[in-house]
């Protein structure tokens, strides 16, 4: 894994252009323009939600005292408060989980490829991701928790629209949303994983003394240097675990209404920290925390109003057992005595676990499941959560982006009932990235399992003529211009993306990358033309053998939006029977 990510590094820094301006000159119709009678649909406008970057969604949920959803609620009977402060709801609506929509979208032509929900047929109105993720789960809890996932999955019922992942050396699809148990069985049942080196190097056994002839000064060396290791492996971790959820957040965030991500785990790798901490001179990297990497997930989450239950996969966990060699006394450390003395490591699950999994649910809306074998019954509870859900939008004042965490309350004008939501949101302000940030972000939606649905894209895709013996396509990427962000200054529309286009391996490793920076500056009629036509980007890109799909990327500078599209090589280069 390691030598995967230095070459993809090393290739991506090598092959990434330098920023280009888009001109109203580069704007051309599509490499094959589908016929009028057959052309694709314009995308349907969607609610204030996606009106500007600083409308705060929040999903709400209310039950009774008997845990049924109370349904028939307006917008007058909630109050919304955002720092002790009382806001005006901008946005409402109440959506509640049932059949899919009868209508079926018109079916892209050939060799048309799409991210654009609105152009696939059955989006549900609610959806659950189940990820089970075994890069932070001991290999012994595995099979305990695919059991209670195929307990739940066994009893799935109608309006239910469930997707499976797994999270180890790298994010998994096993199957996609499906309200079908046999293919989300058939594929947990053949999902093996092995032992997570990761999480084992992150958690050292005890150090021993080499004896009593050895100096305390090289025992303290090689513990202190254990430590180093297995700090290393925990950053691992954080940074594996957090592109995930972003990467599931992205997946998520253009479909409509509740949306659920029930994470099957039994090993936090971090103590989350959800304000940001001033570190000391003193502080060394041991004692670091990781609340930018945080901060982004949980802002993903919430953009895409992703909702986290967190899951412990041990179930009922017995009070802990401690071994005398795992507290093995240095000079710098505690004696056995003072470790035993500690009320939280004689606990049932470890308090830090029980910490982070408690603030990744309040802050994202969704509820924390520890210490019950009833695994099936937890995932049962998240789904039945969506049943009815109300959605409240505020607009936050443009001066209080302060970056800091703001605390959320909602009431509800019915008396006896429970109400659910997530606490908080970051009041981070629109930044420019440095072109390092940006490509490490771009890096993500690259190498992603999943396609990010921030951007509605469209993209055409043919064989280019063969130049040198070598398999090449010319793809040519549109996306509406509603969905760019752009600022009027001194009679021009400024806007900026960033575009890339990767070949990648059937393992998804990106072999070639090609990417560009187009700061658009245009006038006002050039503006008008891309208001009817789209922004357009044509491509010509070599394919080599051991590429299978090629996947394309636009970011929008201004929101931090992505969108990805995959075109799959097999399509474009069909086998031919020998």
């Amino acid at each position: 894994m390691k030598n995967t990510l230095a070459a993809l590094l090393a290739a991506w820094f090598a092959l990434w252009n330098l920023t280009a301006p888009l001109t109203a000159a580069a704007q051309g119709a599509p490499a094959t323009p589908p016929p009028a009678k057959q052309s694709i649909p314009p995308k349907q406008e969607l609610p204030a939600l996606r009106v500007s970057t600083h409308l705060v969604q929040v999903n709400v949920i209310v039950e009774d005292k008997k845990g049924e959803p109370v349904t028939g609620l307006t917008r007058d009977d909630f109050n919304l408060y955002e720092q002790k402060k009382p806001q005006k709801i901008e946005y409402f609506s109440m959506e509640s989980t049932g059949p899919l929509a009868a209508s079926t979208p018109p079916a892209l032509l050939p060799n048309f490829y799409s991210n654009r929900l609105d152009l696939k047929a059955g989006v549900p109105t609610s959806v659950t991701v189940i990820l089970l993720d075994t890069l932070n789960t001991h290999y012994a809890d595995v099979p305990f928790a695919k059991v209670q996932i195929l307990k739940f999955l066994s009893q799935i019922q109608a309006q239910d629209r469930v997707a499976l992942y797994a999270l180890g050396a790298r994010l998994r699809v096993l199957h996609d949303f499906t309200s079908d148990a046999v293919p989300l069985l058939r594929a947990l049942n053949l999902y093996q994983s092995g032992p997570p080196a990761q999480l084992q190097a992150s958690q050292p056994e005890g150090f021993i003394s080499a004896g009593p002839d050895v100096p305390a000064a090289f025992d303290q060396m090689m513990a202190e240097s254990r430590e180093r290791l297995a700090n290393l492996a925990i950053a691992f971790r954080v940074e594996w675990t957090t592109l995930a959820l972003e990467a599931i957040a992205n997946r998520l965030a253009q479909l409509p209404g509740r949306k659920n991500l029930i994470w099957v785990t039994s090993s936090f790798p971090y103590s989350i920290n959800m304000d940001r901490v001033t570190m000391t001179p003193s502080d060394t990297l041991e004692k670091r925390n990781f609340t930018d990497q945080i901060e982004r997930a949980v802002r993903a989450l919430n953009h895409a109003n992703l909702a986290v239950y967190p899951v412990d996969a041990r179930g009922l966990v017995p009070p802990r057992l401690i071994r005398p060699e795992e507290f093995h006394a240095t000079t710098s450390g505690p004696t056995l005595n003072a470790r035993l003395a500690d009320p939280t490591l004689a606990a049932g699950p470890d308090r830090p676990n029980l910490d982070t999994m408690n603030a990744m649910a309040e802050r994202t809306g969704g509820r924390a499941a520890y210490n019950d074998n009833e695994i099936s019954a937890a995932i049962r509870r998240a789904i039945d959560d969506s049943r009815v859900t109300y959605v409240l939008g505020f607009y936050p004042a443009q001066s209080e982006l302060d970056s800091k965490f703001h605390n959320i309350k909602v009431e509800v004008k019915r008396p006896n009932s429970r109400v659910s939501y997530r606490k908080g949101y970051f009041a981070l302000p629109e930044q420019t990235l440095s072109s390092q940030q940006r490509e490490a972000l771009l890096r993500e939606a690259t190498v992603g399992p999943l396609e990010a649905t921030g951007l509605g894209l469209m993209v055409h895709a043919v064989p280019a003529d063969n130049q040198g013996g070598t398999r090449a396509v010319s793809v040519t990427l549109k996306v509406e211009r509603r969905e760019i962000s752009f600022a009027q200054k001194e009679g021009l529309w400024l806007g900026s993306i960033d575009v890339v286009f990767a070949g990648r391996s059937a393992q998804g490793e990106v072999l070639s990358a090609v990417g560009k920076t187009y700061e658009m500056r245009f006038p006002q009629q050039a503006f008008d033309s891309v208001e009817k036509t789209g922004l357009i980007v044509n491509r010509r890109l070599p394919v080599p053998d051991n590429v299978v799909e090629i996947r394309v990327v636009l970011r929008d500078n201004t929101t931090g939006s992505i969108g990805s599209v995959n075109i799959p090589i097999s399509k474009l280069f069909p086998k031919t029977g020998s």
